[in-house]
């Protein structure tokens, strides 16, 4: 159910309660400041402690930091709902989150996947079977502080269904689990990774947001300068164990959105 996947969702019944979320969640005691620049720590921390440092908690205690964590899913789950809209679907499975080693070989299978003309699905998929319009990897969804999940998701081009999709897809998963990745495609895919990584950097302005990001969620902000390294390491062993100890049937969930039969 969406509630599972935004448990939020389920508190905003009226104003009060989003106000009420909000004194808990968006408050100085958990909040991250990161100043990047041509500026001295010794003349920059005063000023923020008379300024932002004054600024009260609200008299209320803080959302709890621990949730009840979701038990291993013991088998597939299949949804299907109907829209007046063109067919599409998205696969999901569970994973571990960042800074895991086993979370950023999935980063890099995502690029393996989808990333780029030549990947593994989208030359498949859509320029030799001309089975789907689109397809995408990624992982994170839908937050990283926590266990998340890795998420494909396509669209089927006529006259395929999304069904003969997913199954095309499984016997590309199936044969990357058996006879892994070469070596040139995970550098490939590595030098995709890093390049993605690093063009958030390029401001001060994505530096500071990463920093604050890192120290945040992960709670801690050097794990900004450690993700390249963790990526670099990888071999093709790690993205193949990886794909068999995840992408699994019993692991996974499947939502389809159809149109109505007429």
């Amino acid at each position: 159910p969406i509630s599972t996947l935004f448990p939020y969702t389920t508190l905003f019944r009226s104003r009060p309660d989003a106000v009420a979320f909000y004194q808990q969640t968006y408050r100085p005691d958990r909040g991250v400041l990161a100043v990047v620049g041509g500026v001295k720590a010794s003349e920059v921390i005063p000023i923020l402690e008379k300024t932002l440092g004054t600024v009260p908690n609200p008299k209320v205690p803080a959302l709890k930091p621990d949730w009840t964590k979701e038990p291993p899913q013991d088998g597939e789950r299949v949804v299907r709902t109907t829209f007046d809209a063109d067919p599409m679907a998205m696969m999901a499975w569970h994973k571990p989150n960042f800074p895991k080693p086993d979370s950023v070989a999935l980063d890099v299978l995502c690029t393996i996947l989808t990333s780029g003309n030549t990947s593994r699905l989208t030359k498949d998929l859509i320029f030799t079977k001309k089975m789907a319009h689109s397809v995408s990897a990624s992982t994170g969804f839908p937050g990283d502080r926590d266990p998340d999940l890795l998420v494909i998701e396509f669209e089927p081009a006529p006259p395929y269904s999304s069904g003969q999709v997913k199954d095309a897809i499984d016997a590309d998963l199936a044969d990357l689990k058996t006879k892994g990745v070469t070596q040139e495609e995970l550098d490939r895919a590595k030098r995709g990774a890093v390049s993605s990584f690093l063009w958030g950097k390029t401001s001060t302005m994505g530096l500071a947001e990463d920093l604050a990001y890192n120290q945040a969620v992960h709670g801690d902000w050097s794990y900004l300068t450690k993700y390249v390294d963790m990526v670099k390491a990888l071999t093709p062993g790690d993205i193949q164990k990886a794909a068999r100890q995840y992408l699994t049937d019993e692991n996974r969930t499947i939502a389809y959105l159809e149109r109505a039969s007429k």
